[in-house]
């Protein structure tokens, strides 16, 4: 009888422990704090979210160590970041569903801030020298102020940008001997105006790419052009001659008016109208084209001048 009521009693014993310790769980993911659940990454021993537990999502405050992304702690959206004044912009974040856009156009103003209307934008202060090169005359005052007073005195921009009186100071551009010359033109290495060096008795000359070298260059060739040297409406070949793998077909090709070789006769523009075109100081001559229909030549005698005009009256014409 003794060892039975000391089951009941033990097995009445387990369960109020029992109950005890699930009430103490329980109660225990609904009082935690911050900084014990901080400590605890954001989970309690069952793996429950204490921040959902708690609602500490979305409660204003950004919250690091809940075990999911806390909505507090993203970036607020600014509509102007990254632009500028008088660019466009829209109020609504375009990750918030729930905004709804005005179709109302919206400018960054001044204050980077986005709405509606012309935006004020300061204007960019006014640089002598923008735009413009060392030694490049400038004047101090904006063209746009009509309260500065430029002086008398030249003024130039100098090798910093600056607008000054006086003669400029500009660094001389670096000597390059292949500037202005072509591939296989000769050059040297030495800049002339450099009385310190010393240019050897070795021939140079410009390569392929703009350089100064020793030995005989290696230049491309120029590409082929059929009609260059050519005008319009004279034969021409569509094969380079220097190419031994080209096959030039037995079709008359011509230059047309664009330079091109083709086949076919070749449209070409006439040449103009010129009234005295053969013809010497004095002699009669007539204002319309012949081949023109729709010009009508008046009763009145012209003449050729001294200098080639056909015009009305006598022609003076040096003797």
């Amino acid at each position: 009888m003794k060892n039975l009521l000391k089951v009941v009693l033990g097995v009445g014993c387990l369960s109020v422990l029992m109950v005890g310790c699930g009430e103490t769980a329980d109660s225990d993911e609904n009082t935690v704090t911050k900084a014990e659940a901080q400590q605890l990454a954001g989970k309690a021993d069952r793996g429950k979210d204490i921040c959902a537990v708690r609602g500490w999502y979305n409660d204003g405050e950004c919250d690091t160590f809940c075990a999911k992304p806390d909505p507090d702690c993203a970036e607020p959206y600014e509509p102007c970041a990254g632009l500028s004044c008088g660019d466009s912009c829209q109020v609504c974040d375009p990750a918030d569903p729930d905004c709804f856009e005005t179709a109302v156009l919206k400018f960054c103003n001044a204050d980077g801030a986005c709405q509606a209307g012309d935006p004020v934008c300061a204007p960019e202060p006014y640089n002598p020298c923008e735009g413009l090169s060392c030694g490049d005359s400038c004047q101090v005052c904006d063209p746009a102020d009509p309260d500065c007073f430029e002086t008398a005195v030249l003024k130039f921009c100098n090798a910093d940008g600056a607008c000054q009186a006086g003669d400029p100071v500009c660094a001389p551009e670096p000597y390059n001997p292949c500037e202005g010359l072509s591939c296989g033109d000769s050059c040297q290495v030495c800049d002339p105006a450099d009385p310190d060096c010393f240019e050897t008795a070795v021939l140079k000359f410009c390569n392929a790419d703009g350089a100064c070298q020793a030995g005989d260059p290696v230049c491309a060739p120029e590409p082929y052009n059929p009609c260059e040297g050519l005008s319009c409406g004279d034969s021409c070949q569509v094969c380079d001659p220097a190419d031994p793998n080209c096959f030039e077909t037995a079709v008359l090709k011509f230059c047309n008016a664009d330079g091109a070789c083709q086949a076919g006769d070749p449209v070409c523009a006439p040449e103009p109208y010129n009234p005295c075109e053969g013809l010497s100081c004095g002699d009669s001559c007539q204002v319309c084209d012949p081949a023109d229909p729709d010009c009508f030549e008046t009763a009145v005698l012209k003449f050729c001048n001294a200098d080639g005009a056909c015009q009305a009256g006598d022609a003076v014409c040096t003797q």
